[in-house]
């Protein structure tokens, strides 16, 4: 049987937070008796943990959050407007397309069949429209800055 070079991470954390049974503990630190570098490796390892285990999460000041916010909101009603335009002008082609079409095609099925994926559309598109109008005003959220 051939070891490895370096303990195998997920063992080498679970020693490390003394995670793992007295039995499975005895045997990696067997196996770190007699590989020394698997030893410098858990030493290396316990330094860093024991250095980030003293790091202190401090939160940024309210006016960090303010400019973060308005940048968030400067770009929303930038993508607002572009999709917006985007789903006015998409509406305008399908709609002139679809009418091309419709008075093109001579298949009765095919016309029907067209007639009823722009109805299909429409409704969605108005019923996304109408829903969005509607819950906006009662969203409880909408005044939530953090």
């Amino acid at each position: 049987m051939t070891t490895r070079s370096t303990p195998a991470p997920e063992r080498l954390a679970a020693w490390l937070d003394e995670e793992m049974t007295d039995e499975e503990r005895r045997e990696f630190e067997r196996l770190m008796e007699a590989h020394p570098e698997w030893r410098e490796e858990a030493a290396e390892m316990a330094a860093l943990s024991s250095a980030l285990n003293t790091l202190k999460y401090t939160s940024p000041p309210p006016k960090v959050w303010d400019n973060y916010w308005e940048q968030i909101h400067g770009r929303l009603k930038e993508r607002t407007t572009g999709w917006i335009a985007l789903a006015v002008g998409g509406t305008l082609i399908t709609a002139f397309g679809s009418w091309k079409v419709i008075t093109w095609a001579t298949n009765p099925f095919a016309r029907l069949g067209l007639v009823l994926v722009i109805t299909g559309l429409l409704i969605t598109f108005v019923s996304v429209v109408r829903g969005h109008l509607l819950e906006r005003p009662h969203d409880r959220y909408r005044k939530v800055r953090r």
